[in-house]
């Protein structure tokens, strides 16, 4: 999210604990998103695990996204080709605030809560997104939020592509966990919570 905050706000130029566990998790996720696309492309091609990392194990994953769309046109599925199209847009729409907390340099804690990140010269590569703006702010709620978001996706991309040979690579070296804990901080904490955080259980 964006803010007009200013440095004069700045108090604490530290991260402090729960900034840290959630750029953890939303890193970790995240992770897991990237993995699952990979593997959704890999059950539509001929290839084995090898060739599909040689020739698309470094790409982005809208890009790989935009391959997964264009061979769903070509085959005409039009449910997994509007299903494609909707998980572009709801990537795009996560991945300014990732590539702030990714790519941005922490600038410290206001007194009104807020995580600042600047993002340098050398890293605004997309100048026409959202992801360009110099400085964004974020709180411990949108975190959460973003977290909560990233998760929701990959039931999502493992029930429009499940296949046996999509676990072959998802259940490989991109072999994830069946239960996400959207609010990270309650697994940390020595005293147990008052009440249990907001989860997914994959079905």
């Amino acid at each position: 999210m964006n803010s007009d905050t200013d440095k004069n706000d700045i108090l604490d130029p530290s991260p402090d604990a729960t900034l840290l566990i959630y750029l953890g998790a939303i890193n970790i996720y995240w992770a897991m998103v990237e993995a699952h696309v990979s593997a959704a492309l890999f059950s539509l091609l001929e290839l084995d695990d090898l060739e599909f990392t040689i020739l698309l194990g470094r790409l982005e994953i809208v890009p790989k996204l935009k391959k997964l769309e264009q061979i769903l046109r070509h085959r005409k599925n039009e449910e997994k080709e509007k299903f494609v199209t909707e998980l572009i847009k709801c990537v795009d729409k996560l991945r300014p605030d990732r590539n702030a907390l990714t790519h941005g340099v922490y600038q410290g804690k206001s007194n009104r809560g807020e995580y600042a990140f600047a993002l340098m010269a050398d890293v605004l590569f997309e100048e026409d997104s959202e992801a360009a703006k110099k400085m964004r702010v974020f709180t411990v709620d949108t975190l959460k939020d973003h977290v909560g978001e990233t998760i929701d996706l990959l039931p999502k991309i493992h029930a429009a592509f499940d296949s046996p040979k999509m676990l072959k690579l998802y259940d490989g070296p991109f072999r994830v966990p069946k239960g996400f804990q959207v609010d990270p901080l309650p697994a940390i904490r020595e005293e147990t919570p008052k009440s249990q955080p907001q989860s997914f259980q994959k079905q």
